[in-house]
């Protein structure tokens, strides 16, 4: 990935993050009935968007997908 479209990644993230957190907890919170484990798991599903192992694959639906 060029550092043109991880910029891009990054930045889509960030606001993606921004608009859309609080309504991803609390679907996780509803589903799992735990505010910490809902909140670790959502940045669990923003953090797997940054790795390695996930560039080129990920995108913002993967963390609505997780949620």
């Amino acid at each position: 990935m060029s550092e043109r479209s991880t910029a891009q990644m990054r930045e889509l993230l960030d606001s993606l993050y921004r608009v859309d957190s609080g309504r991803i907890l609390a679907i996780l919170i509803r589903l799992l009935g735990d505010f910490n484990l809902a909140e670790e798991a959502m940045h669990e599903a923003f953090v797997s968007c940054t790795s390695k192992s996930c560039r080129g694959k990920c995108n913002a639906r993967l963390v609505h997908r997780s949620a």
